[in-house]
């Protein structure tokens, strides 16, 4: 099954890298970025035998001359990262050299009036002066840690504790599911099969207790945990996170939130792991009874040696889990904590093989439910081998479902071989951050462009199951799941589309530039329209859909009626690519109704631009221009996250905002108060030559598209003398 290419494809000249590697490519150091860029980087992606996903986005990674902190991350290159890094390393003298930091002296406070820039370093942050003071110099580094942060910015946090569980709110009996009480496990001290304990099972959730799906590699084609290992990990690794939950609320309050500070993406003051803090807010609240957590934490303190490094040592002398079954019947104010954990994990609460006929139908009807029970609760996660784990087909649907509610905590599944911790943990982080993009980029390759089967989009991400008739089950799975909500965003991201230029009085337009502009939501005009099944692959695009008709640029009603005294409104549509800005665009146009009755306006056209950090997929244009529209209202239909943190969203915002239209943010991904007006903040003045005479310019039509690191630079360009208006690169108007 070849590779659909556009048709500018066979254009573009890579001969100098026809016999280089990615892994040569990512070594040579190149500063300039042409117009051409994108197109290369496109072409070498897809310039190899292999159809992989991950194969091509490494490839694409490789070729494209300018990359962020953290650029696309797939299974090629961060096992490059991980291979190279192990080879550098010196584990004890890492351990050494990390314990100095830690045990430095630590500024009380920041001086006043100094200004500083920031870096974070693990659980450390160093501010960095700007500027000669009377009490710094330029560059001196002043550290803190995130649990002793400088008073200004702890007086500034947000308050940002765990969420509470969906079985906090009532009773949940989900088909076909059964937990396994966390103290019925230490008694077994292994995993047993699920029809051995079936009645000590528990098929109905409780409020004020907590419930953890266990997603993990099988370690024998007969049964996952032959050793009895999984089991000892995860065990002692939830007790400890338990007592870590403990000694947090004896030191914060058992009521006090965790603080955040978004800017710099971290809690702050006293604060533990994401589990520990999930663990306070939905088992130690609603146990809090007087006395209980201070004696919960002097039984803690008694095994404080048992759980240093959240009890990886321990666990792997315990495989049995003879000691901490012996320790809590000793400990009651912890086992009565431990009594309201409970546990999914598929061998111990599924039927397994051989099964009876009721079990076979009961197995087959939990299945599809799968995803359901992780949405219950958080998603623990025990890894050994993050790129093994990622291959695993369920595994794989596992991690993604999870992944959007920040739900999920990565624990050791096996004794380490190294003594750096966290160094899986942050392998695979890496590799999570972007598996979301790449299977939802197969999905609509399959789905929307239809260029290939669904066994066929399972190869390509190179996912494998135990049992092949599971490939269909996990791909349906796969399908059922809306876009990431989640964006990651990056100079190496191509953006492909149209870019809507607004057209001023006089016969002007605005054109991108660097400016310092931002734009804010006003208060005045917020409605509700909810339209998230736009994003929902069984709600918006049927057989009879055609992504060839949803071309970049679409008028909608043509030449509005003069009896028509709505005023005219164009639509910007901005996606993660171009299947997702297909979907946003054939929604908007199928129930443009809805949108006109809450506007008060006629959609006069619609544009899509894409931009893309993990250009993978199948691309329908494949091209960049920009296009002049003369219209007195925009709307700007994106993701809530791109009007936060999306490059490419905040140009077009301040464009609008520059042309003085009356401009809506649509934020298509969430069910309320998600259409609000906007307006320019005027922080900065606005760049100088932001407009040009229409006629004074081009709109070259880019093949490959553009980095987003040069969109401003090579969009558009002024118009040479004695060129005719008629030429290809003309300005194009809607």
């Amino acid at each position: 099954m070849p590779i659909a290419v556009p048709a500018w494809f066979d254009d573009v000249d890579i001969t100098d890298w026809a016999d280089v590697q990615p892994e040569e490519l990512l070594e040579k150091r190149r500063e300039h970025v042409d117009r051409h860029a994108a197109a290369r980087a496109f072409k070498y992606s897809r310039a190899t035998a292999s159809l992989l996903y991950d194969e091509i986005g490494f490839r694409w990674t490789a070729a494209v001359p300018v990359r962020g902190e953290v650029p696309l991350q797939t299974i090629d290159s961060a096992r490059l990262r991980h291979t190279e890094a192990a080879r550098q390393s010196c584990d004890l003298y890492d351990l050494h050299a990390a314990e100095q930091e830690r045990l430095g002296h630590r500024p009380l406070d920041l001086p006043p009036n100094a200004g500083f820039t920031w870096q974070r370093r693990g659980k450390l942050i160093d501010f960095i002066a700007n500027e000669d003071g009377e009490a710094v110099r330029r560059g001196e580094v002043w550290r803190f840690p995130v649990s002793a942060l400088p008073s200004g910015l702890m007086a500034g946090a947000d308050v940002s504790d765990s969420p509470r569980l969906p079985t906090q709110r009532g009773r949940a009996n989900v088909p076909g599911v059964h937990w396994l009480p966390f103290l019925e496990l230490l008694e077994a001290g292994y995993f047993k099969r699920m029809q051995q304990w079936r009645g000590r099972l528990v098929d109905v959730t409780a409020p004020g207790c907590f419930y953890c799906f266990v997603s993990h590699r099988w370690l024998a084609v007969t049964e996952p945990d032959p050793e009895g290992r999984q089991a000892a990990f995860l065990a002692w690794q939830m007790f400890a996170h338990l007592c870590e939950a403990v000694r947090v609320a004896r030191i914060r309050g058992l009521q006090s939130p965790r603080k955040f500070i978004a800017q710099m993406s971290t809690p702050v003051g006293p604060s533990g792991s994401s589990l520990a803090e999930a663990l306070l807010v939905n088992v130690l609240r609603p146990a809090g009874r007087d006395g209980l957590i201070e004696q919960a934490w002097h039984e803690a303190l008694v095994e404080e040696h048992l759980i240093a490094a959240y009890a990886t040592a321990t666990a792997d002398q315990d495989v049995g889990l003879t000691k901490l079954s012996n320790l809590l019947r000793k400990r009651p104010a912890l086992r009565s904590l431990c009594e309201r954990v409970f546990l999914w994990y598929d061998y111990s609460c599924l039927p397994q093989p051989p099964r009876s006929a009721d079990d076979e139908r009961f197995f087959r009807r939990a299945l599809p439910h799968l995803p359901s029970i992780q949405l219950l609760g958080r998603t623990a996660i025990l890894l050994d081998d993050a790129e093994d784990y990622l291959s695993r087909a369920w595994c794989a649907l596992e991690a993604v479902v999870a992944d959007p509610g920040d739900t999920t905590d990565l624990l050791v599944g096996s004794k380490r071989t190294n003594l750096r911790s966290g160094s899986v943990e942050l392998h695979f982080e890496n590799l999570l951050l972007d598996r979301p993009h790449i299977q939802w980029r197969a999905v609509l390759d399959t789905e929307v462009f239809r260029v290939q089967r669904p066994e066929q989009c399972m190869a390509r991400l190179n996912l494998s199951a135990t049992d092949p008739t599971d490939i269909a089950l996990i791909y349906e799975s796969l399908r059922r799941l809306s876009a990431p909500r989640k964006i990651h965003s990056d100079a190496m991201e191509v953006v492909t589309g149209v870019v809507p230029l607004p057209v001023t009085e006089h016969r002007r337009v605005l054109v991108p530039r660097v400016s310092r502009d931002s734009v804010k939501m006003t208060g005045k005009a917020r409605w509700s329209l909810n339209w998230t099944g736009a994003l929902e692959l069984e709600s918006c695009w049927g057989p009879d859909d055609d992504a060839m008709s949803i071309t970049p640029f679409l008028p909608l009603h043509g030449a509005v009626p003069a009896q028509d005294r709505r005023p005219r409104c164009h639509v910007v549509v901005i996606a993660a690519c171009e299947g997702e800005a297909v979907l946003l665009s054939n929604w908007v146009r199928a129930k443009r109704g809805e949108l006109e009755e809450l506007l008060g306006s006629v959609l006069q056209s619609l544009s899509w631009l894409a931009t893309d950090v993990a250009p993978v997929g199948h691309f329908v244009q494949g091209t960049l221009q920009a296009v002049a529209v003369d219209c007195p209202q925009w709307i700007v239909v994106a993701s809530e996250a791109r009007f936060i943190s999306c490059n490419v969203t905040a140009i077009i915002l301040a464009l609008l905002c520059r042309a003085k239209a009356r401009c809506f943010a649509f934020a298509i991904d969430a069910h309320e108060d998600n259409v609000a007006e906007l307006e320019l903040a005027g922080t900065g003045q606005p760049s100088d030559g932001g407009d040009i005479e229409l006629f004074g310019v081009t709109f070259p039509r880019h093949a490959g598209g553009l980095l987003r690191s040069s969109l401003v630079e090579y969009l558009v360009a002024e118009r040479p003398a004695g060129q005719d208006a008629d030429s290809p690169d003309a300005p194009a108007t809607g």
